[in-house]
């Protein structure tokens, strides 16, 4: 019994408005009655792009970061190599040079 009362009171809110007694024709319903539901699902669906959207330009970003942090960690360990062979060729310069105090002058 209960269970019947509560059905009873169950009012369903459709998105378009049928004729509600039963003995009436049919009649089709017409577009301007399901625009309310098509403005819902635009909105729905645009939401939906514009966080999907969100979501994978922020993906794509870290992934670009990434890489490039990756290319300037490579570059600059070649840098320092070059850098290095540098270093060490002055050195050598200067231990061949170091004997007289004219041949310093060379680089001019």
């Amino acid at each position: 019994m209960i269970k019947s009362i509560l059905m009873r009171n169950i009012i369903r809110n459709y998105t378009i408005q049928l004729p509600k007694d039963h003995h009436s024709i049919y009649v089709k319903p017409k577009l301007s009655q399901f625009g309310h539901a098509i403005y819902n699902t635009f909105i729905i669906s645009f939401i939906t792009y514009i966080g999907l959207n969100v979501l994978w330009t922020h993906l794509e970003s870290n992934d670009v970061k990434n890489s490039l942090e990756l290319k300037s960690q490579n570059l600059e360990s070649q840098i320092q190599n070059v850098v290095n062979l540098k270093n060490e060729e002055l050195k050598a310069n200067e231990l061949k040079y170091n004997g007289h105090w004219y041949k310093k002058l060379k680089f001019w």
